[in-house]
């Protein structure tokens, strides 16, 4: 690797490491000393994004993509608001809204969604572009700088701002192909031309923007003022006299820019050339002296300030030494810069650097083409010197999303017959040079153009790609499915790949690829040696589809269903069912059709694959007459558990997802899995572990005013069979007590004349489902409003902005907000959903709960926060939040001693009985907080059975119903039998818990989810309560794991008690909430044991972590109490309810646990916290499993025990105090905090 190659790689990976877990970077330190310093600013962070992104471009260094990822987490999370004056999102920081934090906000987005294909990204970025544009001031320019709250406008005016927006603006028009972002920075660019504007403050954002303009729409205009900015940083070098880092880089990037500039060709224009190149070489030995040993920056200027090291000092050194490497790789001697690109390419070609083509990643991408393959399949002719060998990675027709090693074709909308399509023929050498294309492949022909790379010149780029994927197809040795249907397709597309790629090498379609060059293109991008490939299917016009299936020519053909869709092209339901079963005709041999005997027309389209020849015909269904059918189905309201029969074979399953269309999407997968060659049963199984994809009934919990909302996102798209089902999912939702059922539903496009009278067809689905408030936005849906009650008639109109600030005063704490419509209408519902998850962003929150966030699910990786039911008593001045110990029903006690001759209390008193006399004191509690001592599963043998003592097992399904009937909703993890059943149990327990709507914490599907802490928000009196609870399991240490209990980065598991990792969590939590209250839950110590060393030692260090309360458990009895600072320590809690017959009598233990009641008021204004510590007997050989509180007498006895094993004076530290609740004594210890 070249040597500022090899350094820009070493200081993007510095860049990375300083990402810190919750996303955010740490941003000012001293070099000397590592120590932080002060401050942080979102426009830094976003630009530090994009600079780790630029650098992946380059290095494919998968530690650059986590990096960048979790830090547009934190960016959106921490600064991205919706700015209600215009509608729209924006990135505002301590009340202040500027245009360049927008505007690198934008750059990043749309970097990460380069690479990674978000659309969420995407919508964001457009979304922040348009709030720049909209504020455009008379004279043209952009408004720098706006007061978030009061909406006043600034008068600062930066000379960096505009150029990071129109750079910004540029990328997303090279992303999306969209004209009118490219219009915009034109009409932006003109008078700041004449301005001069960036010329004064030599302004490198603004080089960077004139050389996308240049590339896209070429100008003198952009020559002349990206020469003039060049000229000035050249002929007023005062920025070198400053001695520091970032104004010489960023000069370094400026001069760089310039330099990829269109050459013009006069001696003018060379000369200055000549000139950047030699100062910014200069300028680069220069930036070294500045460069620590592992890659940083220092910002120098021989002052206090000398030794810091910043991000953007990194940053734009990254980007200077990037800049140059790709320069260096396109030209040989360095000097000759005025050479044609033709020239260049040639150079390239002989030096020992390596090539820009894709063979610099041949080791981590396959192989699909060498350029020799391509004139034979294509036809046509070379433009200059080809390399046979040189290999091609990938395909690609969108110019924005070309990777390095792609083939490209270029479009235009003569050819490709749609104006959606641009002319990409103009910017070929912006493909091969900068996207680093292996090779173009054009039907546009510039006779005076020469191409810094090979050129194949076609008659017809758009038939060019048909030839090559019918190439493709017939090179494939493997197994074809294509999947077509009116809804679903998507769907159950990646789900049959899921389930084949668990067998053997599978390749398909990415995202929804269906249509006429999709297909083809998908087909060129599948390796000859695929076992199995992928397809999705959809209709166009007769002679599109028809051709598409002679391409394609699958082996396995599936359609999911028929349902009203695109009716404006096809005029009625049978010419659409005939229309997809176009696909049986190109059927291969003894190929199979798989149909949905529930579909709409099925007997049509049986006898369309009868007639097309086709032999093997399946079918699915509900019923017998299938021949995949359902035996058995069971309808949850976050997934459904299925059995089905098949060749005389039962396989059983549980499907992750909603509602019986998803089911039905499973059997058509499944069917096509055996057809393909696959193991059916096998795949039934691995269903459980499918991905979700986004916006597919996506489920979201947001803060409102008095609690949470349930969002339910199902937009992706929207016909009326899809409605339909999204309308099940909602009904299957359960509702708390006072929450109703809110529909928001946007209407559905192509329906054709029928359009109004299919809109008023969905009425019943609506009554059925339980809506109690309708909202609609576009015309055809009014219908529907005429058969709907009208206390259901929320609001209808065409105007989203209406329908937005409609629901987000309707919508109320406990209600279900259903959001349902189509990506062909998807701005208006964008602009809805933002003003819903703004007013949840923005509530007044009395009373919220969740997991510590990753802020977006990217990572399907956080978990939504779940309505708790709250206790009877409401004291308008204070909060009591419960804690209780080692908790579980017992069923294996329970289970043993039945076998043994004696009684299963559970099945003779029932569940809740050994709760019975402490239902009250849970009821009273706003939150209940219990170590679930037990693993719910259903599995019948223990992996540890034979090798640990006592194994542990709880029903999946009873245990949830009965903790929530007893107000516990939040349950700790960390424990010591909660992998009595290994991975597999541990997994279904958070599966049963999930589905129950049960908190957990302490354990996850990986160590950042087994680690995150549950965090309580509550509003009292006007003033913020935090709580953050970390529940931890101080077991053996991981390196003596031998079960396998503690999560890794890639494993499920429990949050180990490791104190590093303790410290970095608690650090972060003090960073997000101002004044938060720490509580840490371990589970530790022996058996009926009082404290050991180690207990002690860890709660020293716990403690000086910066926890302010430590309650433990794992003892089954109770421990001592420490005090440190009024930082209390209760070592164990004991046992709550643990229903076996214990051991306290046998080895001597007093039979006594504790609850804690932790209660916060207001006294005098301020918060004043303490803590009730309430004895309990739990020896169930002395209750009879009928757990109670102690007597007075019993009180005494506890009180002497804590007291003998306490340093200090017990009596003086605590009150014992009493009280009376219904009759009922209560003999408590009052611990100050």
């Amino acid at each position: 690797m070249p040597r500022r190659q090899e350094q820009a790689s070493q200081s993007a990976l510095c860049l990375a490491n300083l990402v810190r877990e919750d996303g955010s970077f740490l941003y000012r330190f001293d070099s000397r000393t590592g120590e932080p310093l002060g401050g942080y600013n979102i426009l830094r962070h976003a630009g530090a994004i994009w600079a780790l992104l630029d650098a992946y471009r380059d290095f494919r260094d998968e530690r650059l993509l986590s990096g960048a990822r979790r830090a547009t987490h934190y960016l959106l999370a921490s600064s991205l608001r919706f700015y209600r004056s215009y509608a729209s999102v924006c990135i505002c920081e301590d009340n202040t809204i500027k245009l360049g934090g927008n505007a690198l906000a934008a750059l990043a987005l749309l970097s990460v969604f380069a690479v990674t294909r978000e659309r969420l990204l995407l919508t964001l970025a457009e979304q922040l572009c348009q709030f720049m544009l909209d504020q455009r001031r008379e004279h043209g320019d952009l408004v720098h700088k706006r007061y978030f709250e009061s909406g006043k406008i600034s008068a600062f005016r930066s000379m960096y701002y505009t150029g990071e927006a129109l750079l910004a603006i540029l990328t997303l028009h090279e992303l999306t192909g969209e004209r009118r972002w490219l219009d915009a920075a034109i009409e932006i660019e003109e008078p700041l031309a004449v301005e001069g504007y960036g010329v004064a403050e030599q302004s490198h954002w603004m080089l960077y923007a004139l050389e996308r303009l240049a590339r896209f729409s070429p100008s003198p205009v952009y020559s002349r003022h990206a020469a003039a900015i060049a000229a000035h940083i050249l002929d007023n070098p005062e920025y070198l006299a400053w001695q520091r880092s970032t104004p010489i880089a960023c000069r370094t990037e400026g001069l760089l820019a310039f330099l990829r500039q269109p050459v013009s060709g006069d001696d003018k224009d060379s000369a200055l050339r000549a000139r950047c190149l030699e100062q910014a070489e200069h300028n680069l030995d220069l930036q070294m002296a500045f460069r620590l040993a592992d890659g940083a920056f220092i910002r120098g200027g021989n002052d206090r300030r000398h030794h810091e090291v910043r991000i953007d000092y990194i940053q734009h050194n990254i980007s200077s030494l990037l800049q140059y490497s790709r320069l260096n790789q396109l030209r040989q001697p360095i000097g000759n810069l005025h050479e044609s690109p033709a020239e260049i390419h040639r150079a390239s070609k002989n030096q020992e650097l390596p090539p820009t083509s894709a063979e610099n990643f041949s080791s981590e991408k396959t192989v699909l083409w060498r350029v020799r393959d391509l004139q034979p399949i294509l036809g046509g002719r070379w433009l200059g010197e080809v390399d046979d060998n040189l290999a091609i990675t990938g395909v690609n027709y969108y110019a924005g999303q070309v990777q390095p090693g792609d083939l490209v074709f270029t479009t235009n909308p003569n050819t490709w017959r749609s104006t959606s399509y641009r002319d990409t023929g103009t910017i070929i050498p912006h493909l091969l040079t900068e996207r680093q294309a292996a090779a173009v492949v054009t039907d546009r022909l510039t006779e005076q153009c020469t191409y810094p790379g090979p050129v194949l010149v076609v008659e017809d780029t758009r038939d060019a790609l048909d030839r090559l994927g019918k190439a493709a197809r017939s090179r494939m040795q493997g197994t074809v499915v294509a999947v077509t249907g009116s809804a679903g397709k998507t769907t159950t597309k990646e789900l049959i790949r899921f389930l084949l790629s668990r067998q053997d090498n599978t390749q398909g379609s990415r995202k929804n690829y269906n249509h006429g060059p999709g297909v083809s293109l998908m087909l060129a991008e599948t390796p000859p040696d695929t076992r199995f490939g992928v397809y999705e299917f959809s209709v166009d016009l007769p002679r599109v589809t028809a051709k598409k299936a002679e391409i394609l020519r699958p082996h396995v053909a599936v359609i999911t269903n028929i349902h009203p869709d695109h009716l404006q092209f096809y005029g009625t339901m049978e010419k659409l069912a005939d229309q997809k079963c176009l696909l049986f005709k190109s059927l291969a041999p003894e190929g199979t059709a798989i149909l949905n005997r529930e579909s709409a027309l099925h007997e049509r389209q049986l006898k369309n694959a009868r007639a097309a020849g086709v032999k093997n015909i399946v079918t699915v269904g509900r019923d017998k007459q299938a021949d995949l059918w359902v035996e058995k189905c069971i309808l949850g309201p976050e997934s459904s558990n299925v059995s089905v029969r098949f060749h005389e074979k039962t396989a059983t399953f549980q499907v992750g997802q909603p509602g019986m269309h998803i089911v039905m999407n499973c059997l058509c997968a499944l069917a096509a899995v055996h057809a393909a060659g696959g193991d059916w049963l096998r795949a039934a199984s691995d269903i459980a572990d499918a991905p979700v994809l986004p916006r597919r009934n996506e489920i979201h919990s947001l803060p409102v005013a008095d609690g949470d909302i349930t969002l339910i996102d199902d937009t992706f798209s929207a016909n009326p069979a899809s409605i339909q089902a999204g309308l099940e999912v909602l009904g299957l939702t359960p509702l708390s007590q006072r929450g109703r059922r809110i529909a928001i539903m946007g209407e559905i496009r192509e329906l054709g004349e029928t359009s109004p009278q299919l809109h008023a067809a969905l009425a019943p689905y609506v009554l059925e489902a339980g809506v109690d408030i309708l909202f609609t936005v576009g015309h055809d849906l009014e219908g529907i409003w005429k058969c709907l009650p009208p206390d259901m008639k929320g609001k209808h109109s065409e105007d989203p902005e209406t329908i937005a600030d409609a629901v987000v005063k309707e919508m109320k704490a406990g209600d279900i907000v259903w959001v349902k419509g189509s990506r062909r209408s998807t701005a208006k519902l964008e602009l809805i959903l933002s003003a819903i998850l703004e007013a949840g962003e923005k509530a007044p929150r009395k009373s919220s709960h969740t997991l510590l966030p990753d802020v977006l699910p990217a990572a399907g990786d956080s978990q939504p926060a779940t309505t708790l039911k709250t206790g009877g008593r409401n004291v308008a001045n204070a909060i009591d939040v419960l804690f209780v110990g080692d908790t579980a029903f017992g069923e294996n006690y329970q289970d043993q001693y039945a076998r043994a001759g004696g009684t299963n209390i559970l099945a003779s008193r029932g569940y809740d009985a050994p709760l019975a006399k402490m239902r009250r004191l849970l009821t009273e509690a706003d939150l209940v907080i219990a170590n679930l001592e037990t693993p719910l599963t259903d599995l019948d043998k223990s992996p540890l059975q034979g090798r640990k003592t006592w194994v542990h097992r709880g029903d999946p399904l009873l245990t949830p119903q009965h903790l929530l009937a007893n107000n516990i909703g939040v349950v700790g993890l960390a424990n010591n039998h909660m992998f009595d059943y290994g991975e597999p149990g541990f997994q279904q327990t958070m599966d049963s818990l999930e589905q129950a709507g049960i908190q957990f914490f302490g354990g996850g599907r990986n160590l950042a989810e087994a680690s995150r802490p549950f965090l309580w928000n509550h509003t009292l009196e006007g003033q913020e309560v935090t709580l953050a609870v970390i529940a931890l399991y101080a077991g053996p240490s991981p390196g003596k794991d031998r079960h396998g209990v503690y999560a890794t980065d890639d494993r499920a598991g429990l949050n180990p008690a490791s104190m590093d990792r303790i410290g970095r969590e608690i650090a972060r939590i003090r960073e997000h909430f101002p004044n938060p209250f720490v509580i840490l839950f371990p589970h530790w110590g022996a058996n009926y044991q009082w404290r050991t060393d180690r207990q002690a030692s860890l709660a020293r260090k716990m403690l000086a972590m910066g926890a302010d309360l430590i309650l433990g458990h794992g003892a089954h009895m109770i421990q001592e109490l420490a005090r440190e600072d009024r930082r209390w320590t209760v070592f164990s809690l004991g046992n709550f309810m643990f229903n076996s017959k214990g051991r306290y009598g046998k080895l001597s233990a007093p039979p006594y646990s504790a609850v804690a009641r932790l209660r916060i008021q207001v006294v005098d204004g301020t918060l004043d916290r303490s803590l009730h510590l309430y004895p309990i007997v739990t020896d169930n050989r002395i209750t009879d499993y009928l757990n109670r509180f102690v007597t007075e007498d019993e009180f005494g006895e506890i009180v002497t025990l804590w007291t003998d094993r306490y340093t200090g004076d017990f009596l003086r530290d605590v009150a014992c105090n009493r009280e009376e609740v219904g009759g009922e004594s209560r003999f408590f210890l009052e611990l100050r905090l």
